[in-house]
């Protein structure tokens, strides 16, 4: 999740909603599969390259409600110029510690592209003070933001991980694009459109998860 100054109501959408989402998902489990559903949940916070905390995260686990504490630890600030680092924030998921035989999901919840006008964005007025790569520092510096999300998506798909794209904002249209051409395949890259609305934020999501569980029937 893009934890920047303009995400303070979407960061309170997941901190409210993390557990009635996970409720939701083990009851549909349940009604579907006359069994216990054995979900885990993990989440990440990032913002951009330049930020005091670039990227904030806790791995996959039963522990629901650490998940909302770590949610509740965000504070949106930072970012700078438009674009961020969605690409950091996928490659620290994408490490997650997934379960081979088990469904798997990634939702992307951000206003804003990628680095990489032309690529990713078109905001050419309002300036990319990171175009190409990372910068100096940073453990992915000197590597074309392209490459990292090739290298990203490729492993996500390698995983079975579906993918959630979240639009908030036109801004994000050519990224969400340029995504789902890396991952090549639409069937399992899936987007909702949320717009302004955080309240729409649970069911967007719990809605999601139920296409993903009636896949499987």
């Amino acid at each position: 999740m893009d934890c920047t100054s303009s995400m303070g109501s979407w960061i309170n959408a997941a901190k409210k909603h993390v557990n009635n989402i996970v409720k939701g998902v083990e009851e549909d489990i349940s009604q579907k599969f006359s069994r216990e559903g054995n979900v885990k949940v993990g989440f990440v916070a990032y913002r951009d390259f330049n930020d005091k905390v670039p990227y904030d995260y806790i791995d996959l686990t039963a522990d629901i409600d650490a998940v909302r504490t770590k949610i509740s630890e965000q504070k949106a600030d930072g970012g700078g110029d438009i674009p961020e680092d969605p690409i950091g924030g996928l490659e620290i998921a994408s490490t997650f510690k997934w379960r081979e035989n088990s469904c798997k999901m990634i939702v992307l919840v951000t206003d804003a592209p990628q680095h990489g006008p032309g690529i990713f964005h078109s905001m050419y007025f309002f300036g990319d003070s990171h175009p190409k790569c990372p910068p100096k520092g940073h453990p992915k510096a000197g590597i074309p933001h392209l490459a990292r999300a090739t290298a990203v998506m490729n492993s996500l798909k390698s995983q079975s991980i579906r993918f959630v794209f979240t639009k908030l904002t036109k801004q994000t249209e050519k990224f969400e694009k340029k995504l789902m051409e890396l991952y090549g395949d639409n069937e399992h890259f899936k987007s909702i459109n949320l717009g302004d609305k955080p309240e729409a934020f649970k069911q967007g999501i719990e809605d999601q998860v139920v296409t993903m569980l009636a896949d499987l029937l």
